[in-house]
C-alpha cells in the first residue's frame, strides 16, 4: 500500500514540478530526489518530538544539514568551484568537524570567527573584513590562508607584514562591479556609497600586482541568473585584470541548496570563468548551508484582544530573529495558514518592550491555547549569531534534532548569559 502512494505521490509531484519548471525540473533540481510519502511521514514524525519543548529553543536538523551540505558536495565534485560556508551565518563548533567533511573551508570576517573556524579544525579559512584592526592581524596571518582586503589602502598597509610573513597567504581585493541585484538598502552592497571594495575608477592596473584574486559579493537570496549578470559586469570593467590572478569569490547570497535553484547553470558558470581566464573559483554561501535546517521553539503566554487576537510568545523578534524586523518579512510557523484563511487568526508578538516586536498575523485551524508550542522554521541563519539579551529576555537554548527524533542539548542559557555582558 505505501509504495503504491509512493508511486501516486511521485507522479503528482514530477507533474506539479514539470507544469512550474517545465521539462527541465530535473535538470533544475540537479540530482535532489523527490521526497516520498513515506520520507515526508518520517519527517513530520520527527518535527512532532518538537512539541514537547516546554521551554523557547533553537533546533538545529541534523537531517536537513547533512542534505543541504550533500546538494554543496555534489556540486563541488561536478563542476570546478569550491563551495565555503559563510559564517556570519551560522557559526558552530559542534557542526564544523560536520561541514568540513563537505565543504572546501570557511569564509571569516572577524577575529573571532576566524579562531573558532581554527580551533574548530576547519580549513582553509579565506578571511575578508572592511577593514583589519592591526593588534588582531598578527593573529589573523597565523589561522588564516588567504585575506582579502577592502581598499588599495588597507593592501599597501599590511602588504609588507604579509611578506615577512613565513607562510604563504594569498592575498586579494574586493571590487565594486556597480551592478546592483539587491532592491533592499540594507543588504546592497553595491549601492550609492557603498564601503565596500573598490571601483574600477579607483584602481589601476599596478594595485593588482602581487594579489592572487579578488572577491565580489553583490548578492542576497539570489539564482544563478542574477549571478551570470554580476559576472557580466565583472567582465565589463574588470575583465583585462581576470587573465592576471589565480581565483575568483563570487561571494554569497546563492540559494543553491533550494528546491528551485539551478545548480547546473551555476555549475557552468563556474566552467566559463575557469576556461576563459583559468581561474580557481569560489563562492561562499551560508543561509543556502543550513537552509530549513532550523527551528525556533516558544510557547505562548498569554492571548489578549484589541481589535483582534494577539498571542504572545516567550521569544522575541527583536532580540532572537532580527531578520524578520531588518528585512522585513514573516517567518513561517509549522501548522499555520495566511491571516484570514481560518476564524481564528492571531498577531504573533514577542515579549520584549518593543513596540515594533512582532512576527506577523497568522491563521490556525483551531483556537490557540496557553502553554501551547508553536514552531517557526528556517531559523538557523542570522540568528544564534546575532541574537541578543535586550530587554533582559533569555536567549533561547540550541539543541539538535537526529535522524531518529532524538532532541539533544547543545547550549543553555540563563541568567548568567544575560549579566556577563554587562558592566
Amino acid at each position: 500500500m505505501d509504495a503504491a502512494w509512493d508511486r501516486k505521490y511521485r507522479a503528482a509531484r514530477s507533474n506539479a514540478l514539470s507544469k512550474r519548471f517545465g521539462q527541465s525540473w530535473l535538470a533544475l533540481a540537479c540530482g535532489r530526489s523527490v521526497m516520498t510519502v513515506t520520507q515526508v511521514n518520517a519527517k513530520a514524525k520527527r518535527l512532532q518530538q518538537l512539541n514537547k519543548l516546554n521551554r523557547p529553543s533553537y533546533i538545529i536538523d541534523e537531517v536537513q544539514l547533512i542534505e543541504n551540505l550533500t546538494r554543496c558536495q555534489s556540486l563541488q565534485s561536478r563542476y570546478p568551484i569550491q563551495v565555503l560556508l559563510a559564517m556570519k551565518a551560522f557559526s558552530s563548533q559542534t557542526y564544523m568537524p560536520l561541514i568540513k567533511q563537505y565543504l572546501s573551508g570557511v569564509s571569516v570576517s572577524s577575529y573571532n570567527e576566524a579562531r573558532l573556524a581554527h580551533e574548530s579544525g576547519a580549513h582553509p579559512i579565506h578571511c575578508y573584513s572592511p577593514a583589519f584592526e592591526q593588534g588582531q592581524f598578527q593573529a589573523l596571518l597565523e589561522m588564516v590562508s588567504s585575506i582579502t582586503f577592502n581598499s588599495v589602502g588597507q593592501w599597501a598597509h599590511y602588504k609588507a607584514q604579509v611578506n615577512q610573513y613565513p607562510a604563504h597567504i594569498s592575498c586579494g581585493l574586493r571590487i565594486n562591479p556597480e551592478h546592483e541585484e539587491v532592491k533592499n538598502p540594507l543588504y546592497n552592497p553595491c549601492g550609492p556609497r557603498s564601503r565596500f571594495g573598490v571601483t574600477i575608477n579607483q584602481v589601476q592596473k599596478s594595485d593588482f600586482k602581487d594579489l592572487d584574486g579578488i572577491l565580489c559579493h553583490n548578492l542576497c537570496g539570489h539564482s544563478s541568473h542574477e549571478l551570470e549578470r554580476t559576472i557580466m559586469s565583472i567582465e565589463t570593467k574588470f575583465g583585462e585584470y581576470l587573465s592576471q590572478l589565480k581565483w575568483i569569490n563570487l561571494g554569497g547570497g546563492h540559494m543553491l541548496t533550494r528546491d528551485d535553484y539551478n545548480r547546473t547553470h551555476l555549475g557552468q558558470l563556474a566552467d566559463y570563468l575557469s576556461d576563459k581566464y583559468e581561474l580557481d573559483v569560489y563562492i561562499e554561501p551560508g543561509e543556502a548551508i543550513v537552509y530549513e535546517a532550523g527551528y525556533l521553539v516558544c510557547q505562548v503566554l498569554d492571548i489578549i484582544d484589541n481589535g483582534g487576537l494577539i498571542a504572545i510568545v516567550n521569544v522575541s523578534a527583536s532580540a532572537h530573529m532580527p531578520d524578520v524586523i531588518e528585512m522585513p518579512y514573516r517567518p513561517h510557523i509549522l501548522g499555520s495558514k495566511s491571516a484570514g484563511k481560518t476564524p481564528y487568526t492571531y498577531q504573533i508578538g514577542g515579549n520584549t518592550c518593543l513596540s515594533g516586536d512582532i512576527m506577523g498575523e497568522y491563521a490556525f485551524e483551531s483556537p490557540l491555547q496557553i502553554g501551547q508550542p508553536l514552531i517557526f522554521t528556517d531559523m538557523a541563519q542570522y540568528t544564534m549569531v546575532k541574537n541578543t539579551t535586550f530587554n533582559g529576555v533569555s536567549l533561547p537554548d540550541i539543541a539538535q534534532l537526529d535522524s531518529h527524533g532524538n532532541i539533544s542539548p547543545i547550549q543553555a542559557f540563563g541568567y548568567e548569559s544575560f549579566v556577563s555582558r554587562l558592566p
